[in-house]
């Protein structure tokens, strides 16, 4: 859809659709610059009149103004309110200039868009197509070819004042429409420059894409020559290193042989010496084996006669402590016989007789009260 074309009043509730049926147009377009929503036809401008039974419009319900810039501002002059999309206008008294309306709001009268109400009124703003543009010319070329009974020189003027208003928008829009044409042609030549450059860059790079094709081409056949060369000398190379190859494999397998020949002597007599070497091996395995057997044998025996020195030690010990007393008591003993008089020796003689037994008794225990006096100070072990 072309953006010079007018906007327009598209009904969208029975009661709208009514209206505009009446007006004997499909649509109402917002094409002059002064367009008015009402019960009452007699105010210049009236472009949509309501049937007086739609007790919610007022005479003069809303006016759509053309603004400066082309687009349209909506006053609301009614009693009940003027809607667009969920927004309230504010009265002619309080907004002189209007609420801004555009293509895709809802115009409503006397109650919001959408609410339920008895007799919703509700526009639809859009583009007028071309079609529906040349049915509201034709709808309005037979009201101002038939003449009025009421006619008057005031409806002339009136009707005049309409046609140069129209006059007036539709140069308007045939100047903006020129000025977007226009636009949009600096635009393509601009566009159309850019890509005039772009295809000289990019036959610039296709010339140097192709020089740099045919250097490559040259040293692509240099390569494939050099290639060609190099793949004969290796073919030569790999022959001659095949050859050398074989008779090195030659001479190696002859040494071999002769390595495992001197090796399979040398592990024959190798194994000779080790069947030895393993039979004294296993000789001085059983000799150490002895060895060891007879040194813990020993050990045990050091351990044994230690134990029994260790006991012999402490017996002597006991016997040193039980013979003490007895030695002190000889010794008492030899001290008072010591003390007696010698001259009567008979009656000493007798009296040790008498008392201890014979004579030959007494002596015996003389000879022991000696020896003990002469060794009483040594212990047991040492005395032997």
């Amino acid at each position: 859809m072309s953006s010079h074309l007018p906007l327009a009043l598209v009904p969208l509730t029975p009661a709208a659709q009514a209206a505009q049926a009446a007006a004997g147009a499909p649509i109402t377009l917002l094409a002059t610059p002064r367009v008015q929503l009402g019960r009452s036809a007699h105010d210049v401008g009236a472009s949509l009149v309501f049937h007086r039974d739609a007790l919610t419009v007022s005479a003069v319900h809303c006016v759509f103004e053309l603004r400066a810039d082309g687009g349209f501002t909506v006053t609301d002059r009614s009693s009940n309110g003027t809607w667009v999309n969920d927004d309230r206008v504010p009265r002619a008294e309080a907004e002189p200039r209007g609420v801004p309306v555009k293509e895709g709001d809802i115009v409503a009268l006397a109650a919001p868009p959408g609410r339920p109400v008895s007799t919703p009124i509700e526009f639809a703003v859009r583009r007028a197509t071309e079609a529906e543009v040349a049915a509201v010319a034709a709808a309005d070329a037979p009201r101002a070819r038939a003449p009025s009974k009421r006619a008057s020189s005031d409806d002339a003027a009136a009707r005049l004042r309409k046609d140069v208003d129209e006059l007036t928008l539709a140069l308007a829009a045939a100047a903006a429409a020129r000025d977007a044409a226009v636009a949009e042609a600096a635009a393509l030549s601009d566009r159309a420059a850019a890509a005039s450059d772009r295809a000289d860059a990019a036959e610039g790079d296709a010339e140097a894409a192709r020089d740099e094709a045919a250097a490559l081409r040259v040293e692509l056949e240099g390569a494939v020559s050099a290639s060609q060369r190099l793949g004969a000398d290796a073919a030569a190379a790999v022959d001659a290193a095949l050859a050398e190859a074989k008779a090195e494999a030659k001479a190696a397998a002859k040494a071999a042989k002769a390595d495992a020949a001197a090796a399979c002597a040398a592990a024959d007599a190798a194994g000779k010496g080790e069947a030895a070497a393993e039979a004294r091996a296993e000789a001085a395995e059983t000799a150490a084996a002895t060895a060891r057997e007879g040194e813990a044998a020993a050990a045990a025996r050091a351990d044994r006669a230690e134990a029994a020195f260790a006991s012999l030690a402490d017996a002597a010990s006991a016997l040193d402590r039980l013979i003490a007393p007895a030695r002190d008591a000889v010794a008492a003993l030899a001290d008072a016989a010591a003390a007696l008089p010698r001259g009567d020796s008979s009656t000493s003689n007798k009296r040790v007789s008498d008392a201890d037994g014979t004579p030959a008794d007494a002596a015996k225990r003389r000879r022991s009260a000696a020896a003990a006096r002469g060794g009483a100070g040594a212990p047991l072990g040492e005395r032997n």
